[in-house]
């Protein structure tokens, strides 16, 4: 039987290092988590909300400066989208109702991009 009481889950790399934690309730993803890259440094971290990433999210390059931040509903990115190269200097990418309005290369075929694979589904 499936516990209500929210539940914490924490990967490691190998080397001991945390990979993810997550927070779990009804087995599902609900709550906070959080994403590191093996050197230790956080590579993602927000929430879930009713199983689908939900409110505010940050990702942050290998070298600890920020990637990006956005806001989600629901799994759609809501709003604005703000990426950031690996030295700090910010682009925009602007978003109306998830689809994204700006030609980039680093688009994937469903409007996403590559920033966000890292990111599983649970």
């Amino acid at each position: 039987m499936l516990s209500n009481k929210p539940e914490v889950n924490i990967t490691k790399y190998d080397n001991g290092q945390i990979k993810d934690i997550y927070t779990y309730e009804n087995g599902k993803t609900n709550g906070v988590f959080m994403q590191f890259y093996e050197n230790g440094n956080l590579r993602c971290e927000g929430t879930y909300k009713n199983y689908k990433r939900h409110g505010f999210m940050r990702c942050f390059h290998e070298n600890g400066t920020l990637c990006c931040q956005f806001t989600m509903y629901n799994d759609t990115i809501q709003d604005d989208y703000e990426e950031y190269d690996e030295n700090g200097n910010p682009s925009r990418v602007m978003y109306n109702e998830g689809i994204c309005h700006k030609d980039d290369s680093r688009k994937q075929e469903d409007n996403t991009f590559a920033i966000f694979a890292h990111l599983k589904q649970n």
